[in-house]
């Protein structure tokens, strides 16, 4: 009996070791060969995988006054959001990741909200939190808020979960602030 049990978790194994995992949601090593956006006037520079897309789009609103958004997702993603009419700002979860930058009116420390405090951040020597969530579309919901000269920059996702969780947090900590 116990030489059944092993002989099925080795070939189980072997198995697993055979599969191949997908393209899909793997965060090279090197990050140096991703696309980036640039945005001069809001001070930031972002990198994102190849396989995924940034549209950039300007607002305002009441709450956050004038902002930036840029959407990233796949061709398929965008082209939804393009066609459900969706505002910048919505925090659409079809979408891979959306990073909305605007003023910060007080000098309040960035808080989850309804969110669900996992860590702090440091990206690019500004500080910032993590959080997670559910929202009324998604289980799998993200936020981070940093600060950074006046400026909020609020990352979220609906697609935070598995191989996704790895390539967000890794454009995350592409953030740069530039001059």
């Amino acid at each position: 009996m116990l030489v059944g049990l092993v002989v099925i978790v080795l070939a189980a194994l072997a198995a697993l070791k055979d599969q191949k995992p997908s393209q899909e949601g793997i965060v090279p090593k090197d990050i140096s060969q991703w696309q980036e956006v640039t945005n001069s006037e809001y001070s930031f520079r972002v990198k994102y995988p190849e396989r995924l897309q940034a549209v950039e789009s300007e607002g305002s609103s009441d709450l956050m006054g004038r902002f930036l958004s840029v959407d990233f997702g796949t061709e398929a993603e965008l082209d939804l959001l393009q066609q459900a009419n969706d505002s910048p700002g919505s925090g659409d979860p079809a979408l891979f990741l959306r990073l909305t930058v605007a003023a910060s009116p007080d000098d309040q420390a960035p808080n989850c909200g309804e969110y669900t405090y996992v860590r702090d951040l440091a990206l690019d020597g500004a500080l910032g939190v993590l959080c997670e969530g559910e929202t009324m579309t998604s289980q799998n919901a993200m936020m981070a808020i940093v600060k950074h000269e006046g400026r909020n920059f609020v990352f979220e996702s609906g697609k935070y979960a598995g191989a996704n969780r790895s390539v967000i947090d890794a454009i995350l900590q592409s953030l740069e602030f530039v001059e």
